[in-house]
């Protein structure tokens, strides 16, 4: 039940939930009202990455784990083995989409951030320096994103426990930083910590423990025995597609409350949903830690192996998420009655936002097993289920009601996409493997 890969997983993901709940209390000690608004607003533009990243993370990782079958690590991160030298061409087109993509998005989410934030720029205190906090907190997350195609190529060759380490390490480091900066008087500027430590980790693990993929990365420019706009690109955009959505559904929220309300509602509304999905990060644990193993099972045709795999790890991440649940509920209430209440959501609609996160979780297994057929054929309803999450929420914002919008995002969630991805994975499932035995 928990091997070594699950328990540093949950580690990390354990330390993310922990952190989160000290950066919390922090700042509700360090910050105000208004610039725990601008906080969780500034993290959640920032987030739109997802937006040029385009889910090629999981698609590299997917890509990675069906070629390692045939290859290997060596101790400094070079790979050898057959075909090795379509895996450097593999690798070098992945590292040369981040590095555009990672440009594109300093210049055009920069502008747009700009047009959102200059319009509540009155409502922060004068000596806050907005502007050059957004540029700075944009150009960290550039390169965190350019750094994504070394850490996902080590994933996908079955390192789990030493990309989430690396990961453990980056939060670990970022929320030292960011608490110190609170603790010190820096105001919002500790939103840059996060980025900053993980920037820094990276380099350090790049370079004193993966080398090698720099050569493995300078090979993959000799040759192009990698297609990339036939063997991968049909399957990122899928997976694009599917990820932006999910990020309109899950994320977007605070930047509307931001635009229609003001950063005092946004804080309120961004300090719970920061809550509620990170008991969804920890629940996707048992999930993630075999993705690898999901999609080798299925490059074998072992489906015996595959089910089980998928089946008992959702079972456990949906007994994880109910428990977690729980008992956060009732920290919650007992939280609600102390003077730290006008930070919070009432309790009915905090509950309402653990049923949406509870129901985007089931949706986004069902993806991810799916996805091991390097596969998406969610995408469709999660656009649909995400522009219409979008509609309802924006046209709740403009009757200035909060509770409608938190109401609307669950009903989407759970009378539309939850039954219709539920039906679509049980079909494709059985479709997609009968494909592959008859190929």
């Amino acid at each position: 039940m928990f091997s070594k890969e699950l328990v540093i997983i949950l580690s990390q993901r354990s330390w993310q939930a922990l952190s989160g709940f000290i950066t919390t209390i922090l700042a509700t000690l360090y910050l105000s009202p208004v610039q725990q608004g601008w906080y969780f607003t500034l993290l959640s533009i920032a987030s739109l990455y997802v937006l040029f990243e385009l889910g090629l993370t999981s698609a590299v990782i997917q890509f990675s784990s069906h070629m390692f079958i045939k290859l290997r690590w060596t101790n400094k991160g070079e790979v050898v083995g057959e075909n090795h030298q379509k895996f450097s061409s593999f690798f070098f087109n992945a590292v040369s989409y981040y590095i555009k993509a990672g440009l594109l998005f300093f210049v055009i989410i920069a502008l747009i951030g700009y047009f959102i934030l200059s319009r509540k720029a009155v409502s922060i205190e004068s000596n806050f320096n907005w502007k050059q906090t957004w540029i700075i907190l944009v150009f960290l997350t550039s390169l965190n994103l350019m750094a994504l195609p070394f850490v996902s190529v080590v994933e996908g060759g079955g390192k789990i426990k030493e990309v989430y380490s690396l990961k453990l390490a980056q939060g670990i480091l970022g929320s030292i930083f960011c608490w110190l900066a609170l603790v010190l008087g820096a105001g919002i500027w500790c939103v840059l910590m996060p980025p900053l430590g993980a920037i820094f980790v990276f380099l350090l693990w790049v370079n004193i423990k993966k080398s090698g993929l720099y050569n493995v990365w300078l090979a993959g420019h000799k040759n192009h025995l990698f297609d990339w706009s036939k063997e991968l690109m049909p399957f990122q955009w899928r997976i694009g597609v599917g990820w932006v959505s999910v990020y309109l559904m899950s994320q977007l929220t605070v930047p509307i409350v931001f635009y229609f309300f003001d950063p005092v509602q946004a804080g309120r509304i961004g300090l719970c949903l920061a809550v509620a999905h990170t008991v969804g990060i920890l629940s996707q644990s048992w999930i993630t830690r075999n993705v690898p193993k999901m999609s080798q099972a299925v490059a074998n045709k072992d489906w015996d192996l595959f089910d089980r795999i998928f089946r008992r790890d959702f079972i456990f991440s949906l007994f994880f998420f109910i428990t977690t649940s729980l008992a956060l509920i009732k920290f919650y209430i007992w939280a609600i009655e102390t003077k730290y209440s006008v930070r919070l959501l009432p309790v009915d609609l905090f509950c309402y936002l653990l049923v949406f996160v509870f129901f985007y979780h089931i949706n986004t297994s069902f993806a991810a097993h799916l996805r091991s057929y390097k596969k998406e054929p969610l995408i469709w309803l999660f656009l649909i289920g995400a522009l219409s999450t979008i509609a309802v929420t924006i046209y709740a914002a403009k009757l200035h009601s909060i509770s409608w919008m938190i109401y609307s995002m669950c009903l989407v969630q759970a009378i539309v996409v939850f039954p219709c991805a539920f039906w679509m994975w049980k079909k494709h499932n059985s479709l997609l493997r009968t494909e592959m035995i008859g190929y």
